[in-house]
């Protein structure tokens, strides 16, 4: 009895033991704690606000460096504001353009508060919100009792390039007169080459917002100084420069570190426009005697309440533990079958994480997919629904501006294949592959680049840029890489893309994008080489090259089994409108007008109506998908093959309209008349008459006269012979016959024609 008692006791002392044993632990970890927390965290929060004012800096950088690239853009603008007309006004025309395109590059940058534009010894100042005189904008709007309008006017007559002005209070007065103070920041710009001024006004507590001032350390200040050392900006008002220098030295070409009694100061000097940046941080936290005091306490409390527990709970698990130790360890028990169960089945929910992570990974792509169409249509959205995506707007938009692209797909295929479907493509691949190219293009840029699928083989990006001079550089880089992928992952299709103009990062700017894009794909000059069209640089043409004259007579060759002739007025017609550089949706029509003009000569017998409605499918797809206007000849040469072995027989009379039109077009140079005619087939003069006007809706001799008469205007335009040779080669006898007869056709004598035509 004693002896089991002993052993209880034993079981009992080690749960005690280990139950003192983390209390001893415990003790130890909250004196070391208590012996380096207010150092250790002072060290730590220091070196973190080491970083927070180097991301700080970097960021005002970056502002300063948005600003000078928006003074360079607006520079750029080529509109000549203050260029006096006749009349001694000024060209409001591009007042009013230079006005809408400083709006749309100043929408991103919401810390500035507003952008004046000023000629110098001009009355008329340009700002974001319209044009108003240099008086009213400075004295009555922006009020400051040194910097007013007539300051800012001796200042434009020193010629510097650029002057930042330290923070000061203006009163600014909004349209319902109410005056509020703000605090603000005037950038000066102007050049070497134009002869206006820009100001900057930049809202200082904006600023401060935008490179998030407040994440720095309670109790820090920081002083912005220009190249000149003179301070532009201070977020502690009382900070006195004077006694700062007095008590510190400071080498400002380098990065320093110096104390003084109570405050620690850090220099850096910015790389981009050699402004001098201090951090002010004092040398010890604030309020830390409360904080000792609290964790003496907490630490004997700690060990006090350590004891008690371990002794209570000693008590108390002691018959759990040894129930559960007998348990696992008695003669039935079988630990290593419960191990591999237990493995076995956290193997298990390792595979359901992964599975459920790919699963996730793939809604969500899906969610942003549907984000992205959903803004895209022509509807308006609640504001709920614009509040509940604002995450995934954010993922969209990681830069200031950005530009979309519309990229357009298709297998390549012969024209024999017209009739067959195209084979199945991945269209996640194709994103994956999309995606990569693009993101390529944007990253020297430093951009940003999302693809979406947006149905069939079309897909949609949204290219995010920092600068609008990256625009350029991204689309030619684009052009490149798609031209180079055809070798690669889209060896297998042609490309066609579209990109628009910039614009701010903004949702609602989506639909404008995407409303451009879906014009520039209409508008694509078949004739250019590169893949991708630029909506700004389009030049729109309507000189469409649309001879009907010349399309019947391509479909009379054809009825009359001269395909060789068919075929190579098809490929004159669409050279002449690729020298014309005619758009996409101009040319299809011409197509598909040449298209069924050949298909009318076909014998139904011969051919199977499915087959015939396959070719058209196939040659439709064809010519709306096509990149340049040689697959549009490709597909017309080889409609007009099949349309050739189709055509309907000669027979054994010659007296068919298809064989007679296409004999005066061939013939209307000789002196054709119903004589000759009735012979060639085999009738009577009377009868070929009736049965021309029957067939024709005119009488022959109108008919002569009209095809002479279209092919003599069109050599009055094209070639310097004379009249009397025009009317010689059109089939007439003598130029008097000739002239009348023009005249009776057109009105007017064929030398006045011919001066109207050219002029």
């Amino acid at each position: 009895m004693p002896r089991i008692r002993w052993k209880a006791n034993m079981g009992l002392l080690k749960i005690f033991f280990s139950l003192l044993l983390v209390a001893i632990v415990m003790f130890a970890s909250n004196y070391l704690v208590f012996e380096n927390s207010i150092s250790g965290i002072y060290r730590q929060v220091s070196e973190n606000n080491k970083l927070v004012v180097k991301h700080v800096i970097r960021s005002f950088d970056q502002a300063f460096k948005e600003m000078n690239d928006l003074i360079y853009s607006i520079h750029a603008l080529p509109y000549k504001s203050w260029e006096v007309m006749e009349d001694d006004r000024i060209n409001m025309n591009d007042v009013y353009l230079m006005q809408k395109n400083m709006t749309t590059l100043v929408s991103s940058m919401d810390y500035l508060e507003e952008v004046v534009l000023f000629e110098k010894g001009s009355a008329i100042a340009i700002t974001s919100q319209g044009t108003s005189s240099l008086e009213a904008l400075f004295n009555e709007q922006y009020r400051h009792d040194t910097y007013n309008a007539e300051y800012w006017r001796s200042f434009a007559e020193t010629n510097r390039t650029q002057k930042v002005f330290p923070a000061s209070v203006f009163k600014v007065k909004f349209a319902d007169r109410l005056v509020q103070n703000r605090n603000l920041i005037v950038l000066m710009g102007s050049n070497q080459i134009s002869t206006y001024n820009i100001m900057l006004l930049i809202d200082v507590d904006k600023l401060l917002k935008h490179v998030n001032q407040t994440a720095m350390m309670q109790g820090t200040s920081l002083m912005v100084m220009d190249a000149e050392r003179n301070r532009i900006l201070s977020t502690d008002p009382e900070w006195d420069l004077v006694e700062m220098l007095n008590e510190v030295y400071f080498n400002p070409g380098q990065e320093a570190m110096v104390k003084s009694r109570d405050y620690e100061y850090l220099f850096y000097k910015s790389d981009y426009n050699d402004f001098i940046y201090i951090d002010k941080m004092p040398v010890e936290l604030a309020g830390t005697a409360p904080v000792v005091a609290w964790n003496r306490m907490i630490m004997i409390i700690a060990i006090l309440s350590a004891v008690g527990l371990s002794i209570v709970l000693s008590h108390y698990l002691y018959r759990p533990i040894r129930d559960l130790v007998r348990l696992l360890g008695g003669k039935t028990a079988e630990p290593q079958a419960d191990y591999n169960r237990i493995r076995s089945g956290i193997e298990q929910i390792q595979l359901e994480n992964a599975s459920v992570k790919v699963q996730m990974e793939t809604v969500h792509s899906e969610i942003r997919r549907g984000v992205f169409l959903h803004a895209l249509d022509e509807f308006s959205h609640s504001r709920e629904f614009e509040n509940r995506m604002q995450h995934i707007f954010a993922d969209f938009f990681r830069t200031g501006q950005f530009m979309m692209a519309a990229i357009h797909l298709r297998p390549k295929e012969s024209p024999e294949a017209g009739s067959e479907p195209p084979a199945p493509m991945r269209a996640a691949a194709l994103e994956q592959a999309l995606q990569a190219m693009l993101r390529e293009a944007a990253g020297e840029a430093r951009g940003h680049c999302s693809v979406f699928h947006a149905g069939s083989l079309q897909f949609l990006a949204l290219i995010g840029l920092e600068r609008p001079s990256d625009r350029e550089p991204v689309i030619r880089r684009m052009g490149q890489i798609l031209k180079q992928a055809g070798n690669g992952p889209l060896k297998d299709v042609a490309v066609m893309a579209a990109v628009s103009r910039l614009y701010a990062s903004k949702i609602q700017y989506c639909q404008d994008a995407y409303r451009e894009v879906k014009r520039g794909l209409m508008y694509r000059d078949l004739s250019e080489a590169s893949p991708i069209t630029d909506t700004q640089a389009i030049r729109y043409t309507w000189k469409v090259y649309f001879p009907l004259h010349e399309i019947e007579k391509l479909s009379n060759h054809l009825a009359g089994g001269n395909v060789e002739a068919c075929l190579a007025m098809i490929r004159a017609i669409l050279e002449k409108n690729a020298e014309r550089q005619v758009h996409h949706h101009q040319l299809v029509p011409v197509a598909e007008c040449m298209y069924y003009h050949m298909q009318q000569y076909v014998e139904p017998g011969k051919v199977d109506g499915q087959e015939l409605i396959r070719l058209q499918d196939g040659f439709i797809r064809a010519v709306h998908q096509a990149v340049d206007y040689r697959e549009i000849e490709t597909a017309l040469e080889y409609a007009a093959r099949r349309f050739a072995e189709w055509r309907k027989p000669a027979g054994d009379t010659k007296l068919e309209a298809e064989f007679i039109a296409q004999y005066i077009n061939l013939h209307y140079k000789e002196n054709l008349h119903l004589d000759h005619m009735a012979e060639l087939l085999g009738t009577t003069p009377k009868y070929f008459s009736n049965y021309f006007k029957k067939a024709f809706g005119i009488n022959f001799v109108e008919y002569l006269n009209k095809v002479r008469m279209a092919h003599a205007k069109e050599w009055l335009k094209t070639t310097d012979w004379s009249v009397a040779e025009i009317g010689e080669k059109s089939g007439y006898l003598n130029s008097s016959t000739f002239t009348s007869t023009f005249k009776k056709y057109n009105g007017i004598s064929p030398s006045e024609y011919r001066r109207k035509s050219i002029s």
